[in-house]
């Protein structure tokens, strides 16, 4: 409940260990850590770090090549030693040992050489006679300044306006002016862009100043998501002024290497975008014998009169948005008149102007009329006196904007196609069966507690993961099974309850050797005999009896013939059946309820039938042991439900071994596939619970070929696409709602400006499945997601801004008793007036197709 475990294992003297912790995020991607570690035991003296340290004499930070390093051990209190015969083992560190030396001086020193660079550590330990004393270590830097080339960019001009050629000037100079040939990489982006996120660039510090450790090495793997949704982008400010229409806007202006001469120089042009903005210059060149610089400057672009727009890019058919506009420029008098003239054109035809005049120190919003699906553009142009300025944007106007994500699975066969979406698609390849019972088993087998099916479910477990996956068995304990097998023959949950049919029969079917046979015999028979057993007691004692080979075929088909017979004794006289090799009647049983009472929810099916989840997680394990007796092809998406999701006051622990004994046998162990993507070929071999993922452009998907395929290798297609094209069934098992609210009062009529609450609840059923689930919401054009709204207790941060789509993964356990309210908070502002459709908000669980979303809704924008 922390957040942490602990474990400990036992530790060999004088040996490191290399520790793989793995894991998966929300998004079942892969995550490692590693660490080192090493047990170092002396066992003759003691280890003392008190009272000695170990010291640098020129108090140098760092050293050139060549130069001496002068260290020394003293006292830690700086006064003089009172060692008689010192003997100091002087150890050199770099990336692990690679030099010592045993001294009675208490002074080392070491020339800084090439095999140095850029650091190492000495370590000191002073024998005093009688103890070790650990004097510390001190880390020898290599002084790059040597290495450093003198690197500078100049412009031909101070200021620029949009639509200008920038001429730069490189100059490559080492430390003693000398001209260097030198690559020069130099990229020109929109100050803008780092604001939020700013770069740090120091090649000389890349090459260089990165330490390497003296020898304990820590390495690892993680995403942290980078949130780019607040960064500005391509800013339309600055100053000057003329007639042109700017569409031009991009981030960044020029990306490119050049190579200066003999002479240390080299030239280059580009083209400046329609930015009004500060461009960062970043340069930094390296020469052939590692010499490196870096550096940036600023150009800027301006105009004495401009205009500005704040317009989306994305609208849903039906909106009637505005376009907020406002000039500025240093030509510009405040409180004078801005006549603007808005002309929107359709890429099928059409053509609307429309106009306004406001204030030069306020925002002028224009309506526009109600857009209809299909590509547009908007012109603003703006007119104060003799000055006009104008900015055009493409935007798109589409019926939705629901997207989800799919999952798809196909046996993995030569030349097969995977499907796959627009944009990037996770292909996961698994060992499928392999892979499913292998982690059913681990988990199983650490089952604990008093209970029979507990114990018993720890011991099959354990033994099936020596006997399929060569996993010993160390851990097993001894367990007298019989002291659950009552005085009746019966078999209890606990040695001090009463005997269950239906408990005795699923421990037959399983492991009916640990007990008496006979006594179970007996019991079951009595149950028959008894005329106030219960139905599913009487079928249960049936499929105890056949589990135990006994001649009861008749009477189970007989009593298969009642109209009155329930669905759970169907499933207990079908599994008899197939118990007894009558598998034509047990498929017929299956097929029945399969047909009457089976929902899928790919890549699941369960059988909906019972008030509640336990009833249906046990239903559908029954119907799984049929599945898996029979062979039937539904079986692993049956067995798949049973395993991903939880249970209140059952277990299903023995039906899903019963599954696992009669289908692992048959399973294949090991799988290899090949796959040629750009001219290269790489083999691929799975084992145990081993996956392997790709992932994969809609070009490089179209691309890919698969070749060599060997054992029951399936591949798992993960993409996004919209709703209609992927969902043909609004299951209900997860249910969504969406409310705005502005200080504390629920609305969707807006002020500009306005600060939004949005809350999305979700609330489940008795049969949605368990774990992660994707909740996508799409704010309305008018509004933004803006990330530093005030604390807010149940505010959430999104997974994904993407324009207006906000993703979010969301954990979802039924058994968690400790979950107050299932719902998400953030927050929006209001930027511009109009009437706007809000999408209806979507969950979708993240490995089946059980999903739910929101109608839509209309959100009004007051000017």
């Amino acid at each position: 409940k922390s957040g942490k475990h602990e474990f400990r294992i036992p530790c060999d003297k004088n040996t490191t260990y290399r520790i793989e912790i793995c894991g998966y995020d929300s998004r079942n991607s892969s995550i490692v850590e590693t660490t080192y570690i090493a047990s170092y035991i002396n066992d003759l003296y003691s280890y003392s770090s008190k009272d000695f340290k170990l010291v640098e004499e020129s108090g140098k930070e760092s050293f050139k090549l060549g130069e001496r390093v002068s260290l020394s051990v003293k006292s830690s209190d700086n006064k003089p030693m009172e060692v008689v015969n010192p003997k100091v083992l002087y150890l050199t560190f770099k990336d692990g040992l690679i030099d010592y030396k045993i001294s009675s001086s208490q002074k080392y020193e070491l020339d800084m050489s090439a095999k140095s660079i850029p650091n190492v550590y000495v370590k000191a330990v002073l024998f005093d006679g009688r103890n070790l004393n650990d004097a510390g270590s001190r880390n020898i830097v290599y002084d790059s300044r040597e290495k450093e080339l003198k690197v500078s960019v100049k412009p031909d001009r101070t200021e620029y306006k949009p639509g200008d050629t920038v001429n730069l000037k490189v100059e490559v100079r080492d430390k003693n002016d000398k001209p260097c040939s030198a690559e020069v990489n130099i990229s020109v982006v929109d100050e803008a862009f780092f604001a939020v996120s700013d770069q740090y660039v120091d090649i000389l510090d890349s090459l260089y100043g990165s330490f390497v450790s003296g020898g304990v090495i820590s390495d690892s793997v993680s995403h942290r998501v980078i949130d780019i949704a607040g960064i500005p982008m391509a800013e339309e400010g600055g100053e000057g002024g003329d007639e042109s229409i700017r569409t031009d806007f991009k981030d960044t202006a020029f990306f490119d290497t050049v190579h200066t001469d003999k002479t240390g120089t080299a030239q280059l042009s580009f083209t400046l975008p329609d930015n009004l903005t500060s461009w960062r210059v970043t340069y930094q060149g390296i020469t052939g014998d590692m010499l490196a610089g870096s550096g940036k400057t600023n150009i800027s672009t301006k105009m004495p009169f401009f205009t500005n727009i704040i317009f989306n890019d994305t609208f849903i058919d039906g909106d009637k948005p505005c376009v907020t506009a406002r000039c500025y420029g240093s030509k510009l008098k405040p409180g004078s008149e801005v006549d603007y003239t808005v002309t929107l054109e359709g890429d099928a035809g059409g053509k609307k102007v429309f106009t306004a005049r406001e204030s030069s120190n306020r925002f002028a919003n224009i309506g526009l009329s109600e857009l209809e699906e299909g590509e547009y553009s908007v012109t603003v142009n703006a007119k104060s006196g003799n000055y006009q300025n104008g900015i055009k944007r493409s935007f798109s106007v589409v019926r939705g904007l629901l997207e989800a994500q799919k999952t798809s699975s196909l046996k993995l066969s030569d030349g097969i196609k995977p499907e796959g979406g627009k944009y990037l698609t996770i292909l996961t390849f698994s060992n499928k069966e392999a892979n499913m019972f292998y982690q059913t088993l681990n988990s199983l087998r650490y089952t604990s507690g008093n209970r029979v099916d507990q114990s018993l479910a720890e011991k099959i477990a354990r033994e099936l993961m020596e006997k399929y996956y060569g996993e010993a068995n160390h851990d097993a304990q001894g367990t007298d099974f019989k002291k659950y097998q009552l005085y009746n023959g019966g078999i209890g949950l606990f040695s001090y309850d009463s005997s269950n049919p239906e408990l005795s029969a699923k421990i037959c079917s399983l492991a009916g050797n640990e007990f008496d046979k006979r006594a179970l015999k007996s019991y079951f028979y009595t149950v028959l005999e008894n005329k106030d057993s219960q139905p599913e007691d009487v079928a249960a004692a049936y499929w105890g009896l056949a589990a135990l080979n006994e001649p009861v075929l008749i009477d189970i088909s007989n009593l298969l013939e009642w109209p009155s017979i329930g669905l759970k004794e169907k499933l207990y006289l079908g599994t008899a059946l197939a118990e007894l090799g009558e598998f034509t009647g047990a498929e017929r049983v299956y097929s029945q309820i399969l047909g009457t009472y089976g929902k899928n929810l790919e890549p699941y099916m369960y059988i909906e039938s019972g008030s509640n989840r336990d009833e249906i997680a046990e239903l559908t394990a029954l119907c799984s042991v049929i599945a898996a007796k029979t062979g039937q092809p539904e079986r692993d998406k049956l067995f798949g439900y049973v395993t991903s999701n939880s249970t209140d006051d059952i277990l299903t622990n023995l039906e899903k071994l019963i599954y696992i004994k009669n289908t692992i046998p048959k399973s294949v162990q090991e799988g290899r596939f090949s796959y040629e993507l750009e001219g290269n070929k790489t083999e691929v071999i799975l084992k145990k619970d081993e996956v392997f993922r790709l992932a994969l452009t809609a070009d490089k998907l179209d691309k890919i070929k698969f070749t060599g395929v060997m054992g029951d290798v399936w591949i798992d297609s993960t993409f996004t696409g919209p709703l209609a094209d992927l969902m043909t069934d609004n299951n209900r098992l997860v249910r969504i709602t969406r409310n705005y609210s502005v200080n504390g009062k629920n609305a969707n009529t807006f002020k500009q400006s306005d600060t939004v609450k949005v809350v999305i609840r979700l609330e489940f059923d008795e049969k949605a499945p368990d774990g992660y689930y994707e909740v996508n919401d799409y704010l309305p054009a008018g509004l933004r997601y803006i990330f530093g709204k005030p604390d807010d207790e149940g505010k959430w941060f999104p997974d994904e801004v993407s324009g207006q789509k906000l993703s979010f993964a969301y954990h979802y356990d039924r058994s968690n008793k400790n979950k107050l309210e299932n719902k998400i908070v953030y927050y929006a502002k209001v930027v511009s007036p109009g009437t706007f459709t809000a999408e209806g908000a979507m969950v979708k669980h993240f490995k089946s197709n059980a999903l739910g979303f929101a109608g839509k809704a209309q959100v009004i924008i007051e000017k």
